[in-house]
């Protein structure tokens, strides 16, 4: 049966008839997984046929990653998926890359003609956000008991400021009015600490006027995933796609006039995996990190249209940036396609193809030493998927510099480190082999 007979009505009446259709939450992860196809993973790809993908803030991904998805796409494209894809701020760049990916006529609706009320104010300043006038000036707003949001590039400088403000909140509004959050904690802590910020500074809490006071320190991890709101940002320079999700997190339901987003100045470092380039504290690439700071501080002072936004974002891909970035997105999904997507039957065995495919996501994940025998008895305690699931709660991501430093457990089948970690900082440096010596994990 070709391919485009999967769009029949008939057919696909036919191939659910025995099934409930259903609303499933997954991830790009999740759904890329299936391009292994064999006997593990067939199912997942025969259940996408005939799907609709709603898809949200593809811009939050990196070049690789967004590559993989619109490969993935242009698969579920033959195999009868619809697409709807969100997003507060699409740029035309991104609107050509789905365009050009997929088959079928892309309609784009947006909202320019609305004008919804001002919701965050501009301010840059000339400084790092570690400085010490920032300090000053977030221990400002603490004391007139607003909710201050701070967030940092790197895990380092978060928790640099969470060491120094975090006693001055709960110093003016109690034990539990500082939190920090980031990407290296243990999955059972991260859930308690994003459990413990949602139940502070809910957007519910706005709409009751029950808005309470107190400080979060975090990363980037928190742009897109949580539904909180805050009276104030303080964030370090970014490409503007992050910023715009930061600036969402406050004042999020225009409940109030215009907040303040108060970006700070960037300083560029190199990185071993990118010689000759430089990066806004080590993260985020200086060409659009630069083009954004330049219209930011153009606007320093006014009250952001949203609309407008957009319009920023497509001035800033038009530049030679905008096109390098174009290109390595096309790079990767023709890798992706032609390494992964080239199968004539779902059910070939492809488990050749896992190694290579885990080996396209760089993340890794580690238990700590002394949680060794906390991971065996969860194992224990449930067989199969289910014990795997009560030890995966010991797990935390390590950054790529650690992984050599890591040790292999073959019994396990995990990595185990000796890191410098606290339910409340995360993990903040993790020991060579052999040695005393703990290096720093900074991104």
């Amino acid at each position: 049966m070709p391919v485009s007979a999967l769009r029949s009505p008939r057919i696909e009446r036919l191939a659910t008839r025995l099934f409930k259709e259903t609303v499933r939450i997954t991830t790009p992860y999740q759904l890329l997984r299936a391009a292994l196809v064999g006997p593990a993973h067939a199912s997942l790809l025969v259940d996408a046929a005939n799907s609709v993908f709603i898809m949200d803030e593809l811009h939050a991904y990196d070049t690789k990653r967004l590559g993989y998805i619109l490969a993935m796409m242009s698969l579920l494209e033959r195999l009868g998926g619809r697409f709807a894809i969100l997003s507060a701020t699409l740029p035309d760049a991104l609107a050509d890359l789905i365009t050009d990916t997929l088959t079928q006529a892309v309609t784009r609706t947006d909202d320019a003609d609305s004008h919804p009320p001002a919701r965050h104010r501009i301010r840059t300043r000339p400084h790092h956000i570690t400085d010490p006038a920032a300090v000053t000036e977030i221990t400002e707003r603490l004391h007139r008991g607003e909710s201050a949001l701070v967030i940092a590039n790197n895990i380092r400088q978060a928790q640099q400021l969470y060491d120094q403000l975090g006693p001055v909140a709960r110093a003016l509004h109690g034990p539990e009015t500082a939190t920090m959050l980031h990407s290296r904690y243990r999955r059972r802590d991260r859930a308690r600490l994003e459990q413990h910020i949602l139940a502070r500074h809910n957007v519910d809490r706005t709409r009751a006027g029950e808005r309470l006071p107190g400080l979060v320190v975090s990363t980037q991890v928190l742009e897109v995933s949580m539904d909180v709101d805050f009276d104030v940002l303080f964030t370090a320079a970014a490409d503007l796609e992050a910023l715009a999700q930061r600036f969402g997190r406050a004042n999020r339901i225009a409940a109030r006039p215009p907040a303040d987003v108060i970006v700070h100045a960037a300083r560029y470092t190199p990185r071993q995996d990118a010689p000759g380039a430089w990066f806004a504290d080590g993260i985020y690439p200086q060409a659009p990190t630069q083009a954004a700071w330049r219209i930011l501080t153009a606007h320093n002072g006014h009250p952001v249209d949203e609309n407008e936004i957009t319009g920023w974002l497509d001035t800033i891909y038009a530049t030679p940036w905008g096109t390098e970035w174009r290109e390595e997105i096309l790079a990767h999904r023709d890798q992706f396609t032609a390494t992964f997507l080239d199968f004539t039957y779902p059910y070939d065995d492809r488990s050749d193809l896992a190694e290579r495919f885990d080996e396209l996501f760089d993340g890794t994940e580690a238990i700590l030493t002394h949680d060794r025998n906390h991971y065996t008895t969860a194992l224990e305690q449930a067989n199969g998927r289910a014990g795997r699931l009560l030890a995966d709660d010991y797990l935390s991501p390590l950054p790529a510099s650690a992984v050599p430093r890591a040790r292999f457990d073959t019994e396990l089948k995990v990595h185990i480190i000796d890191g410098d970690y606290t339910k409340e900082h995360g993990l903040k440096a993790v020991k060579d082999p052999g040695t005393t010596h703990k290096r720093e994990e900074t991104a």
